[in-house]
């Protein structure tokens, strides 16, 4: 997605007009053939970052072929379920007269070397994070939590009053008050007065070992 944004990180919000214009479907009797007609665009986005080229998509809500009619255009199959046959006509004869590719449909997805899973436990036992050690937040969130032996933490809520114990994704998830979080890119611990990442442990470690 950031090849698709200039080469910047594209934002989880995203400014996208409503389905106007040309990419309208209309009727016969010239109104909006569907109320909730999403924009190209939109589906664009989605499809760039989650499907590479040659990949399947299902949309069990078809409606007028919007998805189907993006993905012909990135060169993606799709399967397209729908119950109103006024739609199907419509997204059937929109999708059959397409004739031109967008241009992101020959962008070839880069390739990204695997990386060696790291329990956040193989840190303590190799002796890189030590049992009892403090990891600390950003300064927005002002958290402790302390290492466990099984590779947990023990996280104190000091404004509601209670304890838990748990992965450094699941406490970093309850500290940020989100569904997931990725622990190792929230937590830091200090060292020789400078607080870095547990993830760079985590890259220190794999260097060590594999050379990566």
């Amino acid at each position: 997605m950031k090849k698709y944004n200039g080469n910047k990180q594209m934002t989880s919000v995203w400014q996208i007009s409503l389905c106007i214009g040309e990419e309208r479907m209309k009727g016969e009797d010239g109104k909006k053939a569907h109320s909730t007609q999403k924009p190209e665009e939109l589906l664009k986005r989605v499809i760039l970052s989650t499907t590479k080229r040659d990949d399947i998509i299902l949309d069990p809500f078809f409606g007028t072929g919007t998805t189907g009619a993006v993905a012909k255009k990135l060169k993606r199959n799709f399967i397209g379920i729908e119950k109103e046959e006024d739609y199907i006509k419509l997204a059937k004869n929109r999708i059959d007269n397409i004739r031109e590719y967008f241009e992101e449909a020959e962008w070839v997805e880069e390739e990204k070397g695997k990386q060696t899973r790291v329990p956040f436990e193989t840190l303590i036992k190799e002796n890189f994070i030590k049992v009892g050690e403090p990891l600390y937040t950003k300064k927005s969130y002002g958290a402790t939590a302390f290492v466990l032996s099984d590779g947990n933490l023990q996280y104190h809520n000091t404004i509601d009053g209670f304890t838990i114990q748990g992965s450094i994704h699941k406490i970093g998830a309850v500290i940020q008050q989100t569904p997931s979080c990725n622990g190792w890119k929230f937590w830091y611990i200090v060292r020789k007065d400078k607080s870095i990442l547990i993830d760079e442990l985590r890259n220190e470690y794999l260097k060590v070992n594999y050379g990566k």
